[in-house]
């Protein structure tokens, strides 16, 4: 009983308002307490990183990769960290884009941060895939320790877009060949030939091929079978 009423002491003592900070008990309880909430927000901040559908990625200052969630894996088309980790940044990069990603990354180890609405990375079967971008450094409690960053995939958005614009160009160019081709034409009303622009009348296939990107390829219609080869429709109804 009187250990319990020793102990109630303590703990009102520990409570109270006007305890001395500087006491060794006051500075173990507060330890004890930073740790544990440290602990919990280590905890909820490893969880979300695993299950969020945001590649995360974290390297040292030489900028070799030290840690990567599932979400960066699968976008980078790797099965395991294994493949990757200790490797540098630079090999998930596309060739064209290493000399400006070796400046980000230097910008952000000095202390800045990078957000980017697309940027290209490079996956482990060579192929390219688009993502949304944040980067900063990633510090202790005296010193930048590294890099650190999150990707949102738009690969699907941005492969559509350049669908449509390969459809696009696709159809200007043949848009064009007919604006090339606009204006009046004189053509022989029997013969068919078209007189050029020095004078020179030249048959409609040579026309199309000297004046634009038309190529010919040559079969008979049936009208004309019938008038060339009659002895192969003798027997044939019309």
């Amino acid at each position: 009983m009187n250990n319990n009423l020793q102990g109630n002491k303590n703990s009102d003592r520990l409570n109270n308002p006007q305890i001395n900070k500087n006491s060794t008990e006051y500075i173990e309880q507060e330890l004890r307490r930073l740790k544990k909430e440290y602990t919990i927000l280590t905890n909820r901040f490893e969880n979300l990183i695993q299950y969020t559908q945001a590649g995360y990625f974290q390297t040292d200052k030489d900028f070799l990769l030290i840690k990567t969630n599932d979400s960066w894996l699968k976008m980078h088309k790797y099965e395991s960290r294994g493949e990757i980790l200790g490797r540098h940044f630079i090999e998930t990069i596309l060739e064209t884009d290493v000399r400006e990603t070796e400046a980000l990354l230097h910008q952000v180890l000095a202390g800045g941060k990078i957000v980017r609405n697309i940027y290209r990375r490079r996956c482990k079967d060579g192929s390219a895939g688009y993502h949304a971008l944040c980067m900063c450094s990633k510090e202790d409690s005296e010193n930048i320790t590294g890099v650190e960053g999150l990707i949102l995939d738009k690969t699907d958005i941005y492969d559509s877009e350049f669908q449509k614009e390969g459809a696009y160009k696709n159809i200007s160019g043949v848009l064009s060949q007919f604006n090339t081709m606009s204006g009046m034409l004189p053509i022989c009303a029997s013969c068919k030939k078209i007189r050029d622009d020095q004078g020179y009348w030249n048959g409609v296939e040579q026309y199309f091929m000297e004046h634009s990107k038309i190529e010919f390829t040559h079969s008979i219609c049936p009208e004309c079978e019938r008038r060339l080869y009659p002895d192969l429709f003798a027997n044939k109804k019309p």
